[in-house]
């Protein structure tokens, strides 16, 4: 990706980490993390996010997937507004590795 077209949509990387970017604008906030070719994009404001989306889609080749369901292994999920990482699948992978146990 270039990262020069991401400042120029008005992100700026985190000081955290060099692959998430944040955008903020009024009280909306836009955060859009990469891993190698996958992106993941989150916002207070689904509207604007919805908007940020479509102008990528047009400098990126890139689809949209939907909602987060998983990633690096992660399981995400929402309830009540709110957003819940797990990583029972992977644990439970591990436990079956490691002591040949069916879980």
């Amino acid at each position: 990706y270039d990262y020069s077209k991401l400042k120029h949509l008005g992100f700026t990387a985190s000081p955290a980490d060099p692959c998430v970017y944040l955008s903020y604008r009024g009280g909306d906030k836009i955060l859009l993390a990469i891993y190698v070719d996958d992106i993941i994009l989150a916002s207070n404001n689904l509207a604007k996010l919805n908007v940020v989306k479509k102008i990528l889609m047009s400098i990126f080749e890139m689809r949209d997937l939907g909602d987060l369901q998983h990633c690096l292994g992660i399981e995400f999920s929402r309830k009540e507004g709110k957003i819940y990482a797990s990583q029972s699948k992977y644990i439970d992978e591990v436990l079956e590795f490691k002591f040949l146990v069916r879980v």
